[in-house]
Formats: C-alpha cells, sequence, structure tokens
C-alpha cells in the first residue's frame, strides 16, 4: 500500500525519482524500492516523506485517506513550504525551475545567519 501512495504522491506532483531523492537525500535505487515496496522506509524517513508531501504518516501507510496530516497552523517552515507543489506568485503558478534558485538562496541567507561557531563545533 505504501510504495502506490509513494508513487501516486510524487507523480502528481510531476517529481521525478531523481528529484524526490535528492530533496530526501538519499540514492535513486533506495527511494524506487520504497516504491515498489521492496524496501521499508525508517520511521524517521517516513516523517521525511510525509513532510515532503504534506500529507500524515498514516496516509502513506494506507491507515487513512485522509491526507490531510493537520498541522499547527500558527507555525510555518518556510522549507517544507518549498517542498510542497503549487506555489504561487500573484496568482501565478511557479514552476520547479522558477522554484529551485528561490530554495537555494534561502539556504545562503539562513546558513549565512547561523552562529559561526556551529560549524566550528561539528569540525572539532
Amino acid at each position: 500500500m505504501y510504495g502506490k501512495r509513494l508513487r501516486d504522491l510524487r507523480k502528481s506532483r510531476k517529481l521525478t525519482l531523481v528529484k524526490v531523492a535528492e530533496r530526501l537525500n538519499i540514492g535513486m535505487t533506495t527511494y524506487g524500492a520504497y516504491e515498489r515496496e521492496e524496501k521499508r522506509p525508517s520511521i524517521d524517513m517516513l516523517r521525511s516523506l510525509a513532510n515532503l508531501y504534506n500529507v500524515s504518516t498514516d496516509y502513506i501507510l494506507g491507515l487513512t485517506d485522509e491526507k490531510d496530516p493537520k498541522p499547527n497552523q500558527d507555525l510555518l517552515d518556510v522549507q517544507k513550504l518549498f517542498l510542497r507543489e503549487k506555489l504561487h506568485w500573484n496568482g501565478r503558478p511557479l514552476n520547479e525551475e522558477e522554484l529551485e534558485p528561490i530554495r537555494k538562496f534561502l539556504e545562503i541567507v539562513v546558513r549565512d545567519r547561523l552562529p559561526k561557531n556551529s560549524n566550528k563545533e561539528n569540525n572539532d
């Protein structure tokens, strides 16, 4: 069940196996194995998949047909926002080609604002 759901979610968003694997930081063959149900995603990966597709983990697992994960409406994670489909600018849909440089720009801005010693701690 979860494989068909993952495939349907990916295709409904017009994403390739490569794009999804890149966003999840996993190999394309690993993601393909999830869709074919040859491999089971870990709990952490299941959460990442649910965030990527903006659905509940229960939906992916086939425990419900309700896609809405019922997120906390007070918090908006910009990174998750950009992983969703159907983003618009003044009513005009933005395609993947238009969104990619925006994502990269935001990553640079956020990375540059992180405390300098956070990178130092990782290198020690």
